[in-house]
C-alpha cells in the first residue's frame, strides 16, 4: 500500500524482464551451450528427454508468472484501481 507509482513501474519492469519468455529462451540456450561443452561426445538420450520436459515446465511456469506480473501491474499502476484493491481486494468485473 505504501509503494509509489515510480516504485511500482520499476518493480514491474524488473520482474517482466526477468520472467519474459524471450529472456527464458536466452537463459536456456546459454545453459545448453554450457552443457554441450561439458558433454561434447557423450550421448545421453535420457538426460536430453528429462531436460526437454524441464524446459517445457520452465517455459509454462515463466509464462504463468509473466501473466500474473502483467495483471498485477494493470491493477496497481493506476490510483483509481490500486486504492479499491487495497481496500476490498481484487474484484473480478466479469
Amino acid at each position: 500500500p505504501n509503494a509509489t507509482a515510480a516504485e511500482i513501474v520499476t518493480s514491474y519492469r524488473k520482474l517482466s524482464r526477468e520472467y519474459h519468455p524471450d529472456k527464458l529462451m536466452a537463459r536456456r540456450n546459454k545453459r545448453r551451450r554450457e552443457q554441450m561443452t561439458q558433454h561434447m561426445n557423450d550421448s545421453h538420450e535420457e538426460e536430453k528427454e528429462e531436460e526437454e520436459k524441464y524446459d517445457d515446465y520452465e517455459e509454462e511456469e515463466a509464462e504463468r508468472i509473466f501473466t500474473q506480473i502483467r495483471e498485477a501491474y494493470e491493477v496497481l499502476k493506476d490510483d483509481s484501481t490500486r486504492l479499491p484493491y487495497h481496500r476490498y481486494g481484487l474484484i473480478d468485473d466479469e
